[in-house]
């Protein structure tokens, strides 16, 4: 058997101005967030929600707020969070700047995981390093609990290995 996953962009993220009717409809989630998570929750045990923002292109490196977290967060908030498997997709090119509020995600559940995506180009080696060096180097709250669905990240591990082996 295969693990499945079940995708939703269930709230306003970042990258338009969310005081703008205009712009908000822009980001405007095609779910009822409470809707689909009782639906997936009571017929889909044992999956694992991807549950996350919309996002613009407006502006690449938009912020996730602490708004935004924390209303993520009190959506799971009523479930057992012992019975929810869950992964947060993340926009990588806001990750750095958003860290400071994102971090809530890894410290409300030690099962949690976040999946950064990125498909447009590679992410500059510097933002890579970043990245890496503080979920997979650092605290080991954030180590293993990271995908990462990243144009250039696996030619980015490579190189990081090899260059560990010199």
């Amino acid at each position: 058997s295969q693990a499945c996953w079940i995708n939703a962009d269930i709230l306003s993220g970042p990258g338009e101005d969310l005081n703008d009717e205009h712009a908000k409809l822009r980001v405007k989630p095609k779910f009822c967030e409470k809707e689909f998570l009782d639906v997936v929750i009571s017929n889909f045990l044992g999956t694992t929600l991807s549950i996350g923002w919309t996002t613009s292109t407006a502006d690449e490196y938009a912020v996730y707020t602490d708004e935004m977290v924390n209303k993520m967060l009190q959506c799971l908030g009523c479930y057992r969070k012992e019975d929810l498997q869950v992964t947060f997709p993340i926009r990588a090119t806001s990750f750095r700047q958003s860290w400071g509020v994102l971090r809530k995600l890894y410290e409300a559940n030690e099962n949690w995981t976040v999946t950064l995506w990125w498909s447009v180009s590679a992410l500059p080696e510097d933002e890579m390093d970043w990245i890496f060096e503080t979920l997979e180097m650092g605290d080991d709250l954030f180590k293993n609990r990271t995908y990462y669905d990243m144009i250039g990240f696996g030619s980015y591990l490579l190189l990081k290995r090899n260059n560990m082996k010199c």
